[in-house]
């Protein structure tokens, strides 16, 4: 068939095109933060190093104690009304200092942002991603947080946390290893709440031993060596729970009838799902909750504003002894889609905003910088593939699922895709016409893996399908399957990213060139992941993240049901054979080497192991990509500082923007 000359007023003419409105957000005054009479000694800065994610880092030093803190006005009426205690008895007996991106800031102030209803209201627990450990601003070193210094066995089995002395939950509750422990033991540890203990803390099939060894120290040992503990203890949960509150929940700690009887009242059939909801760590719509972070939670669900406050307790300061955080509120709004938060946004209404907003938006946002009252920031997005495409290798329809585990069917979808165009029409240059891959970034990354079938070849494509036996035609053109009905592919997606749907549209024109009939389907996140694991979906597609410092190789290994491409494979390994689908050949190859791969600590070594899961990937084409690494647009007031203007936009290094240190931005005038 002829190629279709496409252009990109063509393209425009399937796009959605929104009008926004504008609108004029007051932004609340702040207040100057006083000087203290002597300066407190800072926290020593670890120095950014190359790029080894893999290698353990050198403890490093708790910072002196200083000699005087100041707090926000606020809190300083409340300690004067003796409604609160005096900040030097706040704050922790090790605080870490932190140094301010642009200056030090002034107290006060509302920041607003916004949130799609169907991301939730998870954006604190993100934001401020208080982690054990933490990745520095470069995105390079892991350092310490929460805990003061970690050591690490020289068999690289066993793992000793320092917690900074004196932290408080933001109701005042002393922080201490019973809080870890109780994460340990009596969430993932329990069975009733986590069938499932999770892959990170296991290692030669072994879960973690968790020791305390006083008040302020946890040991962490594995029966073999971890290769990559530091890096999970510096991204995704908080490994540790107020015990404190918790408790009262807990079958292990309060009479299980009681439990029982306060699950019934609250329409839970379980008391581990009463306990659930209390433990609402990631959304935080609990207001009885405490926390360590910035701000804490004061809206009980359901609401479109989440409101939180000043955390009194928080434990980090300035270098001239100002407790953080600078601003007083945020505040969630939950809105009706991601078309709504557009519009807000450029109307001025979030002071904050990178969720539901994507590069398309970049030339309107840049529009409306003066009426909106914000400035664009352009953010480095190693993400390898925006999105993936994943023929489901386990797919219900036995026909099509064959197809799908051809290599030479993958491969000439793979070739039909022109990328250049894509990235021209899509995302106006600005990505990289790529495969499905590590990020160029990575350590791992080599040349050819992003090269992989990924030329513009359709002629190629055909004689690949001509080659599998596809042969014959409908009477519109397009090839039939092997059992006679016309071969159809229906692209599934969480429905969230415009410029998923701007690609599919492109692709079935592509696809239509060799003879394939494509639609597309958005769906709810929830929906979608269900019918990926139930083996409805026959090519589902998935943002590709996990793949800046590959410690987690969700999208390359089938190691989870949410290997979306190969989910049932994923439930096998996760299980350990109870459930899902043993692979064969090559697919259990991967799992194989992620086994090797785990128990290394000699970061060369990791690196080997990984190519050779690239090397796989390159020689199959598992999952397809078409663009990558194109640059997240982060929207910020003008009166909001402290934000860097350049940065790494990766959920697992950081939580998109939590690396940036939220409790550290002000407002200025």
């Amino acid at each position: 068939m002829a190629e279709h000359k496409l252009t990109r007023r063509d393209f425009l003419k399937v796009s959605v095109i929104t009008v926004l409105g504008a609108a004029l957000q007051a932004c609340a005054k702040a207040t100057p933060v006083p000087e203290p009479t002597k300066p407190p000694v800072a926290a020593p800065t670890a120095t950014p190093k190359p790029a080894e994610p893999t290698k353990p880092p050198a403890p490093t030093a708790t910072p002196k104690p200083v000699a005087k803190y100041n707090e926000a006005p606020a809190l300083a009426e409340l300690v004067k009304a003796g409604k609160l205690p005096p900040v030097a008895e706040r704050i922790s007996l090790e605080p870490l200092v932190i140094e301010p991106v642009e200056e030090t800031g002034q107290y006060g102030g509302t920041m607003n942002v916004l949130m799609d209803i169907t991301l939730g209201t998870n954006f604190m627990c993100i934001g401020t991603s208080e982690m054990m450990l933490r990745w520095d601003r470069a995105v390079k070193t892991i350092i310490p947080n929460v805990a003061k210094k970690w050591e690490v066995s020289g068999d690289g089995k066993v793992f000793t946390l320092y917690l900074r002395r004196g932290i408080k939950w933001s109701d005042g509750q002393p922080f201490t290893a019973d809080d870890v422990m109780f994460f340990f033991e009596d969430v993932i540890g329990n069975k009733e709440i986590t069938p499932a203990f999770p892959t990170e803390f296991v290692v030669g099939g072994q879960p973690v031993k968790a020791e305390k060894i006083d008040d302020y120290t946890v040991r962490l040992s594995f029966v073999k060596p971890h290769g990559f503990l530091p890096q999970y203890l510096a991204s995704g949960a908080r490994h540790w729970r107020p015990k404190h509150y918790l408790k009262q929940f807990h079958a292990k700690y309060t009479p299980k009838e009681q439990l029982e009887a306060k699950a019934k009242e609250a329409k839970f059939e379980r008391w581990d799902q009463l306990f659930t909801q209390k433990d609402d760590w990631y959304n935080l719509q609990n207001p009885d909750y405490p926390v360590i972070q910035a701000w804490y939670p004061t809206t009980p669900p359901p609401s479109t504003r989440y409101s939180f406050k000043r955390n009194p307790y928080y434990w980090k300061v300035d270098p001239k002894g100002n407790q953080l955080p600078y601003v007083d509120e945020v505040v969630v709004s939950i809105v009706e889609g991601a078309e709504v938060v557009k519009l807000k946004t450029v109307a001025g209404n979030s002071d904050l905003q990178y969720r539901s907003i994507e590069f398309g938006d970049y030339p309107l946002l840049k529009e409306n910088t003066e009426k909106g009252g914000y400035r664009v920031f352009l953010w480095e997005n190693p993400r390898g593939a925006l999105p993936a495409f994943m023929p489901n290798q386990n797919c219900k329809d036995e026909v099509l699922r064959k197809l799908i585990q051809e290599d030479k069917f993958r491969i000439a979808l793979s070739y039909a895709i022109n990328r250049q165009q894509v990235n021209e029409m899509v995302f106006l240059g600005a990505g990289k016409p790529r495969q499905a891959t590590e990020a160029s970034s990575s350590p791992v990354y080599k040349e050819e893996y992003g090269k992989a079938y990924a030329e513009y070849d359709p002629k190629k494509a055909n004689a690949l399908l001509d080659e599998i036996g596809l042969t014959k035609r409908d009477a519109e053109g397009y090839r039939l399957r092997p059992d006679g009905k016309t071969l159809f592919l229906l692209v599934e997606t969480p429905g969230e990213d415009p410029a998923t749907t701007a690609q599919v549209e492109l692709l079935k024109r592509y696809w239509k060139d060799i003879g394939i009939k494509t639609e597309l389907q958005n769906l709810e996140r929830a929906i979608f992941r269900n019918r990926v694991y139930a083996g409805d979906v026959s090519i589902g597609t998935w943002l590709l993240d996990y793949v800046y410092y590959p410690y987690n190789p969700i999208f390359t290994v089938p190691i989870s049901q949410s290997t979306y491409w190969a989910p049932a494979y994923g439930q096998w390994y996760a299980t350990g054979g109870k459930a899902g689908e043993e692979p064969t050949g090559d697919l259990r190859k991967l799992q194989i080497i992620w086994d090797e791969l785990k128990e290394v600590i000699d970061p060369p070594k990791q690196i080997e192991l990984f190519r050779q899961l690239y090397d796989l990937h390159a020689k199959h084409c598992w999952i397809i990509g078409i663009v990558g690494e194109v640059p997240q647009p982060i929207v910020v007031s003008k009166k909001l500082r402290n934000v860097p203007e350049k940065g790494l936009y990766s959920w697992t290094h950081g939580q998109y923007v939590g690396w940036s240190q939220m409790e550290q931005y002000f407002f200025k005038g």
